[in-house]
Parts: structure tokens; sequence; C-alpha cells
């Protein structure tokens, strides 16, 4: 009687690894050689930008990038940072990714504690709003054009403005690399 679960248990187990796909993983071309993606960071900093939010958005971009590059080492890929787009050398296995900051707002502490003494949906809706959040856009291309991008705009729930940079971080490795699959399971 306890084998029919536990053959359940492993038919389910076996479906669910099965439909998940390669992951993250960066595949392997046909050539044996590595995938490459080279990254241009914009911190979305202009002229008309107060000094605090720039020193902001320095230190949240500055993050963004290691975790990015941190995120995508840790799947196989080899991660090139270049300075401006036209560095960038096309090539088999080589992609570039371009990723911009579009708004970051580091929350409010006190709405965030007024939200939690007020209670109910108000106070949530009060919390909510004082999160800590990140927008931010990217396009990933190839040498057939583009092959993947999106704006994205992710909360952390909380004051924890690493928790919303790494929300982001991982929704472009898994655009990116559900593009990138796709382009070497065409061959």
């Amino acid at each position: 009687m306890v084998r029919i679960p536990m053959l359940a248990l492993g038919v389910v187990l076996m479906l669910g690894l099965a439909a998940c796909g390669p992951g993250l993983k960066a595949p392997v071309p046909p050539d044996g050689g590595k995938v490459v993606v080279s990254v241009v960071f914009d911190y979305g900093i202009t002229e008309d930008t107060e000094a605090e939010k720039a020193k902001q958005l320095t230190q949240v971009g500055d993050y963004f990038a290691a975790d990015l590059k941190k995120r995508f080492d840790k799947n196989g890929y080899v991660i090139e940072t270049l300075e401006a787009a036209d560095q960038f050398t096309p090539g088999p296995n080589k992609f570039l990714l371009t990723v911009k900051v579009l708004s970051y707002n580091p929350g409010a502490k006190g709405a965030r504690v007024a939200g939690a003494l007020l209670g109910g949906y108000a106070g949530m809706a009060m919390a909510n709003a004082a999160e800590a959040r990140l927008a931010a856009s990217y396009r990933l291309t190839g040498e057939s054009g583009k092959l993947a991008g999106g704006e994205l705009n992710e909360g952390s729930g909380s004051s924890d403005w690493p928790a919303a940079v790494q929300k982001v971080s991982l929704l472009i490795l898994k655009g990116s690399a559900k593009a990138i699959q796709g382009v070497y399971k065409k061959k």
C-alpha cells in the first residue's frame, strides 16, 4: 500500500523535472565553445540627475551589474562588460545584452512603519507603496538581431533594495537564457 503513493510521487517528480527543460544553464554550442554575453549597463544618470539620486543610482547600478554577472557566471556563460554597445564585435556564440535602469525608488521606512501600525488593507497598501522598487529595461541581440527584451518593474516587498535588484537580475537572466537556448535548439 505504501508503494503506490511512492510510485505516484516518483512519477510526479520525474514529470516536474522533465517539464522544467534546460533551466538557466548556458547551452553548449555545436562547435563546443562557450556562449559569450557582452553586457552594457546604463545606470540612468543624466546631467539633470541630482547628486544624491546619482549616488543612489551608482550604488544600485554597481550592485546590479555585479549581481547579473554573478548569475550569468554561475550558469556557465562567459560575461564581458563593455562601456558602449559599439564596442561589441558580433560573431558566433556571441550576444549583446544592454541593460538600462529606468527608475529606482529606495522606499520609505517611515511609511512602512506607519502601514504596520495602521494595519488592515489600508496599512498593507501604505506599506507596499513604500517598498524599494527597481525598473529596468533589457535587450538581448545576437547575429540575427533582437532575441529578447522587455521592461521590468519589481519591488522588494520591503526596504531591502538588494532584493529588488536581485529579482530584476533573475528575470533578465531567465529571459536571456530562454532566448539563447532557443537559438541553439534551432541549429
